[in-house]
């Protein structure tokens, strides 16, 4: 039987970086044909906003899911921020701690739609208005909405999974 590997807090934050990177190419993706065909996504500097837009949602959804791994969020945010630095020269129009206090209250009213039955989309409309910089738009259509949903419910999954093969 295999154990659980030990890495350190730094390796486990390089790995979740990685995630992280992956998560945004996924979303990115599967998104960019249904946006462009909405008129979106097609100038670079919409691309390069979205892609850092996309990088600081999953870093949230991963500081939510191992909230209570301080050192490994501590390298993690330390490594993000400096690929920011390296990578994009556009800036959000939010700062970090506002993107995650918008996504944490987003994630509570999808949490209280699904007690009620309904389903969750609080937190994709919150995405979507960070990834296209528009600000309290909700009306994004169906089938973006859908698709931003699902991939981030399948992610806070997966963080777990990840999580689950280290010490």
């Amino acid at each position: 039987m295999w154990g659980k590997k030990t890495v350190t807090a730094e390796e486990m934050a390089q790995g979740l970086l990685k995630l992280c990177g992956m998560f945004a190419e996924d979303l990115y993706t599967g998104l960019t044909p249904i946006l462009q065909a909405q008129g979106l996504l097609r100038e670079s500097a919409e691309k390069d906003a979205f892609a850092l837009e996309a990088m600081q949602l999953y870093i949230w959804l991963i500081s939510y899911v191992l909230a209570d791994e301080r050192a490994v969020l501590g390298a993690l945010h330390s490594m993000f921020t400096a690929w920011d630095a390296e990578n994009f020269q556009a800036r959000p129009s939010q700062t970090m701690e506002q993107r995650f206090e918008l996504y944490t209250k987003a994630i509570h009213g999808d949490l209280e739609m699904r007690a009620k039955g309904l389903a969750p989309m609080c937190l994709a409309y919150a995405a979507l208005q960070c990834l296209l910089n528009k600000p309290g738009e909700t009306t994004f259509g169906l089938r973006v909405s859908v698709a931003v949903s699902g991939t981030l419910l399948s992610a806070f999954p997966a963080v777990d999974k990840f999580r689950a093969q280290f010490k």
